[in-house]
């Protein structure tokens, strides 16, 4: 697919390690098929360490952002994993953390597509973590505007349907929201973005 048409298929997955080459050899095999259609493949928990750009024989290219593994543990990772024909039109990669990447996408003129993949912190780590990720994600959408800006990725938060004064989500959220689920409203509410997942009944 091109970028410059009108379809982008964009999907996010938690693959939950692809550090070694076994499970990525999987992954690709598990993904490259008829049953799996996509451009861009958002990816959070790759494992992965530090910041790289593979290029397989199958024309599709890696591009991840990892833990550095003299300061910090495995168990983190984010990454895109794209088609060689969207690659070309790539401006730009940010390997901001292990938990944040970016791509800057050339859809159709001057027009620009900016994607950000996350891995929020899970319910193992504490509320100071959690913030701190947000304030890291906020600082990464602020600046430059573009065409079109999608957050993808895992947010490890219950938002749930919408509640009164919301204005961030849809009614269609399930679960009950939990306390992350509520700072990720608070943080959506304040940065004018939507969480698309709860507009559309399932």
């Amino acid at each position: 697919m091109n970028p410059t048409l009108n379809l982008l298929r964009l999907i996010t997955y938690n693959v939950r390690s692809i550090q070694r080459p076994e499970r990525l050899t999987d992954f690709e095999n598990a993904v490259n098929n008829d049953a799996v259609k996509f451009d861009v493949l958002g990816l959070s928990e790759t494992w992965r360490r530090g910041r790289a750009t593979t290029r397989f024989s199958s024309g599709y290219v890696l591009h991840s952002s990892g833990a550095d593994p003299t300061t910090r543990p495995i168990g983190t990772g984010v990454g895109f994993y794209v088609s060689a024909s969207v690659d070309r039109q790539i401006e730009g990669i940010r390997f901001i953390s292990d938990r944040i990447i970016q791509l800057v996408l050339n859809v159709r003129g001057r027009r620009k597509l900016r994607i950000t993949q996350v891995y929020a912190p899970h319910s193992g780590h504490d509320d100071d973590e959690y913030d701190a990720f947000l304030e890291q994600l906020t600082s990464a959408l602020n600046g430059r505007s573009f065409t079109h800006d999608y957050v993808i990725g895992d947010f490890n938060a219950i938002v749930g349907p919408a509640q009164r004064g919301d204005r961030c989500c849809g009614k269609h959220g399930l679960g009950d929201r939990n306390d992350r689920g509520e700072q990720l409203v608070n943080f959506c509410e304040a940065a004018g973005v939507f969480i698309a997942k709860g507009l559309f009944k399932k």
